[in-house]
């Protein structure tokens, strides 16, 4: 009896993740990059992360 319960709920959340797949509006569309040598299709929401490079040191490789 336990275990008819447990694979109820869980065939339920299962079944509600599918369900979710099935129906969300989803976002096809995509950029390309492309310079010559190479080429590549990105999402279209993809944004570039800012960030700040500090480097004091004076090391060489």
């Amino acid at each position: 009896m336990k275990n008819s319960k447990i694979g109820m709920i869980i065939g339920t959340l299962i079944l509600i993740v599918v369900a979710y797949g099935w129906l969300s509006p989803s976002t096809n569309e995509t950029k390309t990059f492309s310079d010559g040598v190479m080429s590549f299709n990105y999402p279209g929401d993809f944004d570039n992360a800012s960030y700040s490079v500090e480097n004091n040191s004076n090391s060489s490789m």
